[in-house]
């Protein structure tokens, strides 16, 4: 599409300078492309990985159905302890959701902070106080200090309901009802893809896109998990990060100081 657009442009400039008009198809698709341009989105991140859960083993029961979900609804005043991250950097900007989860501290995921220079919550500077690429988790330290969420007790039963709160697609805070499939045994990798190990995994039922990055999985309004990706075969199917490996992490989280955001992903 772009060397379509480089054709037609470099065709009307010709035009210009010759003083010949321009076609009505040329015109048309000039006016095309500049609206894609101006619509466009700040780039956001939820699938880095393209070839993740391929070899995904599952250890428990799994229908391969889908159960009917409701429909995401906005809610832009709750719950105030999900909000809008934003990552300056990696030629570009990356667009996730975060949650508190402790005093000034705020989860996301590490992919949407990775390499970046400057990091917004809300709008509000925000430093990163930990960083793991392996189990794909950053905790960022802000100014403000909601109540934040707990954490759930235990992992969620099969067909639970529950909620994925984030801002899909650059938009408002949304509310993405969702049914927990259930926790699988999955050969992973880290976000720069060098690492490989096995890992947990939170199923999730759920209408999740681009900028659910770091959102949390709510269970009678307790994480249960940290979306971080999405099935490629199964639209509605979820990633999250298991709560007890959050909660793991967040305790690993210095009380002072910032660590490095390492390197871009590939």
């Amino acid at each position: 599409r772009l060397n379509s657009s480089h054709l037609v442009i470099s065709y009307a400039v010709f035009c210009l300078k010759k003083n010949r008009p321009i076609s009505i198809i040329a015109f048309s698709f000039l006016v095309y492309t500049f609206f894609l341009m101006i619509r466009r989105p700040p780039r956001s991140t939820l699938f880095p990985y393209t070839t993740l859960f391929r070899s995904v083993s599952p250890t428990i029961p799994f229908s391969g159905s889908v159960p009917k979900l409701g429909k995401n609804t906005l809610s832009p005043n709750s719950p105030n302890q999900v909000l809008k991250v934003l990552a300056m950097g990696c030629s570009g900007i990356h667009q996730g959701t975060g949650f508190f989860a402790g005093p000034h501290l705020l989860v996301t995921n590490a992919h949407v902070v990775a390499g970046a220079t400057s990091v917004t919550v809300d709008g509000a500077r925000a430093q990163v106080a930990f960083f793991d690429p392996v189990n794909d988790i950053a905790v960022l330290r802000v100014a403000m200090n909601p109540v934040p969420l707990k954490f759930a007790p235990s992992v969620p039963s099969s067909g639970q309901h529950a909620e994925v709160i984030g801002f899909p697609l650059d938009g408002g805070r949304t509310i993405s009802p969702s049914v927990i499939s259930g926790e699988i045994s999955s050969e992973s990798r880290d976000i720069y893809s060098k690492q490989t190990f096995t890992r947990t995994v939170l199923v999730v039922y759920s209408n999740i896109e681009l900028g659910n990055s770091g959102s949390p999985v709510l269970v009678h309004g307790d994480v249960a998990g940290v979306v971080f990706s999405k099935s490629l075969s199964q639209s509605e199917t979820a990633y999250a990060i298991p709560a007890a490996i959050v909660e793991s992490d967040l305790a690993k989280t210095p009380a002072h100081g910032t660590q490095s955001t390492q390197s871009c992903e590939n």
